[in-house]
C-alpha cells in the first residue's frame, strides 16, 4: 500500500524549505505554465484523463480538467478550488492501475531519490499506449549551485535516463534539449533562490 514515509521523494524545489514550510503557502495564484507543451499533448490525448505530478501552482496541464499529484497542500487545495482531482504525494501513487491516458513530471525526477520507483508507478497508472512527458535537466557535468539550491540529487546522463524509461517500459516517441543557462546566470538564480528561502 501506498505510505506517506518517504514523501521527500516525491518534493520539488518549489514546495521543500530548510525550515519545512510550504513554498507556495504565499500565493494564491494559479497559473498555467507551458502553453506550447499542453498545445502539443491536448490532441494526443483527445480529452483522457491526465495526471500531472509535482506542479505546485504552475501545472502545465488545465486544473479544471486534470488530477494531480504533490507534497505542498496549499498548492492542491488551490487546484482543487479551480476543479482540479487532487492527491497527497506518497512514496506509490494514490491511483488503480491504468488510471490515465497521459502523464506529466515536468522537473520532478531529479529531486527523486528512487527514481525507477516512480517511473515504475507512472507506467502501472498508465493506460495502454498513455502519453508520458517527463522534463529534467541532463548531463552531471553541468551540475551548478541551482542544482543544490533546488535540491536535485542528480542529472542523469541522456542516455541513463532513456535506459530508466525503456526499464520501466516506455518508448522513447522523442525527446528535445534546451541549452542550460551559462555558470554565471545559474550561480545569480541559486543565489536568489536562497535568499527568497530565508
Amino acid at each position: 500500500g501506498a505510505e506517506r514515509g518517504t514523501v521527500r521523494e516525491l518534493q520539488t524545489s518549489h514546495d521543500r524549505r530548510d525550515d519545512g514550510a510550504d513554498h507556495w503557502s504565499g500565493s494564491d495564484r494559479v497559473v498555467q505554465v507551458r502553453p506550447h507543451v499542453w498545445r502539443w499533448i491536448a490532441p494526443r490525448v483527445a480529452g483522457g484523463e491526465v495526471l500531472e505530478i509535482g506542479p505546485g501552482l504552475r501545472p502545465t496541464a488545465p486544473a479544471d480538467a486534470s488530477t494531480f499529484v504533490d507534497t505542498s497542500e496549499h498548492a492542491l487545495e488551490r487546484l482543487a478550488a479551480l476543479g482540479g482531482r487532487t492527491a497527497p504525494a506518497l512514496t506509490d501513487l494514490p491511483f488503480p492501475d491504468r488510471s490515465f491516458d497521459a502523464v506529466l513530471a515536468f522537473e520532478v525526477l531529479e529531486h527523486i531519490e528512487d527514481d525507477t520507483r516512480l517511473l515504475a508507478e507512472i507506467a502501472r497508472v498508465g493506460r495502454p499506449g498513455a502519453l508520458v512527458v517527463v522534463s529534467t535537466p541532463v548531463h552531471a557535468s553541468m551540475w551548478t549551485p541551482l542544482d543544490d539550491a533546488c535540491g536535485h540529487v542528480r542529472r542523469d546522463e541522456p542516455r541513463v535516463l532513456f535506459d530508466k524509461l525503456g526499464d520501466a517500459g516506455f518508448e522513447i516517441g522523442g525527446f528535445t534539449w534546451t541549452p542550460a543557462p551559462s555558470r554565471r546566470v545559474s550561480r545569480l538564480r541559486a543565489g536568489a533562490l536562497r535568499w527568497n528561502r530565508r
